[in-house]
């Protein structure tokens, strides 16, 4: 009587699902997800023209951390993987008046443009830039979501699968797509439960 051992059988159908399954993800459009934000903008004068070489400084208002960048050749300026929070942001910059932004906020995987318009003056005097409302982030078309700890305590997760969650979110794909249904199959599969 011969033996067959099961679990040799099933190695070429596991190895070939998973050549489909990477298959599939490369190609579906997956983006890893960002915990941090980005604050970029333009400084000019009060004609238009840019003004390069100044001096900006980004304070989060909670923990008073600061970090401190010069604007480039066209004026431009970026700060990248900025934790979430309020900020401030001042500009200086030689013959004109300091200028800061105050209130901005910064969730997860966002991108907000604060343009800045200085104007002559001395140094020791300060134009502040009220942020009333949250600029739109027109530098980046991904949207994404900030759900609030309070609100995840509240929510009755069925089964603990926390992937339900993605379902508060506007304009995510809902799980009954195929590709989700492919891979919440596969994962079991892949681990070694084959009774899954």
């Amino acid at each position: 009587m011969k033996m067959v051992c099961w679990s040799y059988l099933r190695l070429p159908s596991v190895l070939s699902l998973s050549v489909i399954l990477l298959a599939l993800a490369g190609n579906s459009g997956i983006k890893a997800q960002n915990s941090q934000g980005t604050i970029l903008g333009r400084v000019t004068d009060q004609s238009g023209s840019i003004v390069a070489g100044a001096s900006l400084k980004l304070t989060n208002r909670d923990t008073g951390v600061f970090h401190e960048t010069k604007t480039n050749s066209v004026g431009d300026y970026v700060f990248v993987n900025i934790i979430p929070g309020n900020y401030d942001v001042r500009v200086e910059a030689s013959g004109f008046k300091k200028s800061e932004a105050s209130s901005l906020r910064i969730d997860v995987e966002t991108t907000l443009r604060q343009d800045f318009q200085l104007t002559v003056g001395g140094a020791t005097e300060m134009v502040t830039v009220t942020a009333e409302s949250q600029m739109v982030q027109t530098d980046n078309v991904s949207s994404g979501t900030v759900v609030r700890g309070t609100l995840v305590d509240a929510l009755p997760i069925s089964g603990r699968d926390f992937t339900n969650m993605l379902r508060l979110s506007v304009g995510q794909p809902c799980a009954t797509d195929p590709l989700t249904l492919l891979l919440k199959a596969a994962v079991p599969l892949l681990a070694g439960n084959f009774n899954a």
